[in-house]
């Protein structure tokens, strides 16, 4: 069972049937089904598998320093906007 932090958004309530993540800096568009997410991995932590699906892809920034702001990780959720989850 993965323990989700109080007050992080979950994949089970995100709103959208496909997870779609891209990255402007890198250039990253990945797309998954949700319910296939959530039947290999269980639910989790939004903001842990958007850093989870980047190293995947590659990224090295993703474990940039904190406040190396020229360097943070740029991935999103493409298809959510803020306060959705």
């Amino acid at each position: 069972m993965t323990v989700i932090p109080e007050g992080a958004a979950a994949l089970s309530r995100y709103p959208a049937a496909k997870v779609i993540v891209t990255c402007e800096k890198c250039g990253l568009r990945a797309k998954y089904d949700k319910a296939e997410m959530l039947a290999a991995g269980g639910d989790r932590a939004l903001t842990l598998l958007l850093d989870e699906i980047a190293r995947r892809h590659g990224c090295q920034r993703v474990d940039a320093k904190p406040f190396d702001v020229k360097n943070i990780c740029g991935a999103t959720y493409a298809n959510i906007g803020a306060g959705c989850v």
